[in-house]
């Protein structure tokens, strides 16, 4: 359907300005979400390709901290890159590709894993946190203690980026 020749001038400006910000609400963001288990998104950040972020915690049967180090994949995959931890235990891979020594962190590099999502059961006590430009965004304030939640990484209609309930970081 085109527009009619004999309308308005005005009107017409009005239809093509309404046609393109249509177009521009379904522009494409790439955000990191986290998802709790009734589905609903309890976090997001706009984020780029070859962007880090971390997972903190404190480990359920060591008892000291762990920080798990991810990059952003073009493809939207998280990659593992290395992991810091300060004591051997319960629950330490038996083997990394790499292992070295950093300010009295242990740490285990050269995985080659990836990952479409990461699901984490969150509790309380185990102080999980994730790390995105330097903010740390307490995971146990977004879901109840002991339920799990679901980093991924998506494409979000910019109308629905900005729609998204205030929490996340722009």
């Amino acid at each position: 359907m085109g527009i009619d020749s004999s309308m308005p001038t005005l009107m017409k400006r009005i239809l093509v300005l309404m046609g393109l910000a249509f177009l521009i609400g379904l522009y494409p963001v790439r955000c990191l979400v986290a998802i709790d288990e009734a589905g609903q998104i309890v976090f997001w950040a706009r984020v780029d390709t070859n962007e880090q972020i971390i997972v903190k915690y404190v480990h359920s049967v060591e008892k000291t901290p762990w920080h798990h180090y991810y990059r952003v994949g073009a493809d939207k995959r998280l990659y593992l890159t290395h992991m810091r931890f300060k004591s051997f235990g319960a629950g330490v891979p038996h083997y990394a590709p790499v292992v070295r020594h950093v300010d009295g962190w242990i740490e285990y590099a050269g995985f080659g894993e990836s990952f479409a999502s990461i699901t984490w059961n969150v509790r309380d006590d185990l102080h999980h946190y994730l790390v995105w430009r330097g903010h740390d965004i307490r995971l146990g304030t977004r879901v109840v203690s002991g339920m799990n939640i679901r980093l991924e990484v998506t494409d979000l209609p910019i109308v629905t980026f900005l729609r998204l309930p205030r929490g996340g970081l722009k």
